[in-house]
């Protein structure tokens, strides 16, 4: 392969502590050296040092040591000090979400400044990388939860409805973004679409718990017999937009 020529590669004069510093995150990298994490940790309060990289180090070491609450943590950290690697995000709000949406509950409500910052995660993802879809289907799933649905991201995850590789779920969660605003009759509609082809008995359990939500009663436990699953049908209609203070019923399929 050609190489790049040696005067196109940015280069600068590097300080004797970032040598160090970058020297004992390859150490700790390569022989797991317990002295190379404490020199990260005891450079994080130094002033000058690069904090962001070393809370995105520190990060990862502890996610290798199987610690994912110090893990979010210092993730979190350096997320909120201006950490722009994509990776860190990406790994950050698969974790979040994780931990809040790990159990299927339609009642659930995240809190403001978790919907926010959730918010704020995905809908940067999407900014850095419009071409995935994991992200449209994570911010479904925060919007359902969501104090004050934001009506722009559900319509910017109706858009993108299509290339979705969760249709399921995602048209799941925006049944309820459609309850809670207000539309019970356009989000029943949708748990219809779902019910078109035969779900899974797990995903039949979930429709029924966000149908008795919207009914106002307490949700029957399914006996769904054992059949072959047929294959996920692709939605043939995507959801309509919602425009401000219109709440549009949904096209039957």
């Amino acid at each position: 392969p050609k190489v790049a020529a040696p005067e196109t590669y940015a280069q600068r004069a590097v300080p004797l502590e970032e040598m160090q510093d970058r020297l004992a995150e390859l150490t700790w990298r390569t022989q797991r050296d317990p002295r190379a994490k404490l020199h990260l940790l005891n450079r994080l309060d130094q002033p000058g040092v690069d904090r962001v990289r070393l809370l995105e180090v520190l990060g990862t070491i502890s996610q290798v040591e199987g610690n994912p609450d110090q893990m979010r943590e210092r993730w979190q950290q350096a997320v909120a000090e201006g950490s722009t690697n994509p990776e860190v995000l990406r790994a950050l709000t698969v974790t979040e979400l994780t931990a809040r949406f790990g159990l299927f509950d339609p009642y659930y409500k995240l809190p403001d400044d978790d919907a926010g910052k959730l918010r704020a995660w995905v809908t940067r993802i999407i900014a850095e990388v419009p071409a995935q879809t994991a992200a449209y289907e994570w911010l479904a799933l925060v919007e359902s939860a969501a104090p004050d649905p934001s009506v722009s991201n559900v319509n910017l995850v109706q858009k993108h409805f299509d290339e979705l590789d969760n249709k399921e779920n995602t048209l799941l969660a925006l049944a309820l973004v459609r309850y809670r605003l207000g539309d019970p009759a356009g989000a029943k509609q949708m748990l219809a679409l779902l019910e078109e082809t035969p779900p899974s008995p797990s995903l039949a359990q979930k429709i029924e718990q966000v149908r008795a939500r919207i009914e106002g009663r307490d949700p029957v436990r399914l006996s769904v017999p054992a059949k072959p699953r047929q294959p996920v049908r692709v939605v043939p209609a995507t959801p309509p937009r919602l425009g401000p203070g219109k709440k549009p019923a949904l096209r039957p399929a």
